[in-house]
């Protein structure tokens, strides 16, 4: 993405319409069951923030779960940014054993394909680049750190991972079946629900 924050008062007043007018939604592991059995794969960084940014996450951690027992808020340890989901977890639940043979099976290849963005002496390597954590943002199914990447390297990143992957069609196809996807944004998911809020109007003045 560019330098231009999705977020701006706008949009946010949006969100904020649409979670009064439909309501907030509890996360499906959260209220189910949190610790089904899943496969997935991302392509990430962070993981976790950068040490520099901890004592502000923690500031920031401990005012949103004072909002309330349905918030389950991600530690530190846990915090990460997904820059594409190549295996998604949510469509794997459960996984039979052959499943997670054949998707474990494609990793090396795909490691292959990826490999401009990482190899030390290609022109292509992933530069060092600069996030920018921005004010966190509440949509109905969670709350997100927004971030900002000012010189466009994450755009394209994420643009030459679809590029490799299309000129491999076969594996690409298996991807796009498993969930593949490029985030339109750059963010990190922070809090998810349990359950809906008693008093969303409540929680929503607390955020």
């Amino acid at each position: 993405m560019s330098d231009l924050n999705p977020f701006d008062a706008a949009k946010r007043a949006a969100m904020r319409e649409e979670i009064l007018r439909d309501g907030l939604l509890a996360d499906k592991f959260l209220s189910q069951d949190p610790d089904v059995p899943t496969y997935g794969l991302n392509l990430a960084c962070a993981w976790p923030f950068p040490v520099s940014w901890r004592a502000s996450y923690e500031k920031m951690a401990a005012q949103l779960r004072a909002l309330g027992p349905e918030v389950y808020v991600y530690p530190f340890e846990f915090t990460h940014i997904t820059l594409v989901t190549l295996v998604s977890f949510s469509r794997h639940l459960n996984p039979p054993r052959a499943l997670v043979s054949k998707l474990d099976a494609i990793i090396p290849q795909l490691l292959a394909v990826l490999a401009p963005l990482f190899d030390e002496n290609s022109s292509e390597r992933v530069r060092s680049f600069d996030l920018q954590p921005q004010s966190p943002v509440l949509a109905r199914g969670a709350g997100i750190l927004p971030l900002l990447n000012p010189d466009g390297e994450v755009q394209r990143l994420r643009r030459r991972v679809v590029e490799l992957l299309r000129d491999h069609p076969a594996l690409h196809e298996e991807l796009n079946a498993r969930g593949m996807n490029v985030p339109g944004i750059i963010h990190s998911t922070v809090l998810r629900l349990r359950q809906p809020p008693a008093d969303q109007c409540k929680f929503l003045a607390g955020f």
